[in-house]
């Protein structure tokens, strides 16, 4: 008796769009923090600025996080963590 191999499920493009998303999302404030002394001295930012663009940037976060929760829930699929409704 031959098996076949198991189907995997097809994914939607936008899961590959929300991995980069979120890849980015922690990405960005990881690599401002390490790069913090290059960036005021070639900016010419102080610690202050600095700080405002850091919170500029959870500002964002923050508003366009439940925008787009609601965006992925309008679009439908699965829900639940690893998938599952």
């Amino acid at each position: 008796m031959s098996r076949s191999a198991p189907r995997r499920p097809r994914g939607r493009p936008g899961g590959l769009l929300a991995f980069l998303l979120l890849g980015t999302a922690m990405a960005v404030p990881t690599l401002l923090g390490l790069l913090s002394v290059e960036l005021t001295a070639d900016l010419g930012l102080d610690d202050a600025r600095l700080g405002l663009v850091v919170s500029a940037f959870w500002a964002v976060t923050a508003v366009a996080a439940p925008l787009a929760g609601r965006w992925v829930d309008g679009r439908g699929g699965p829900s639940g963590p690893g998938g599952v409704p």
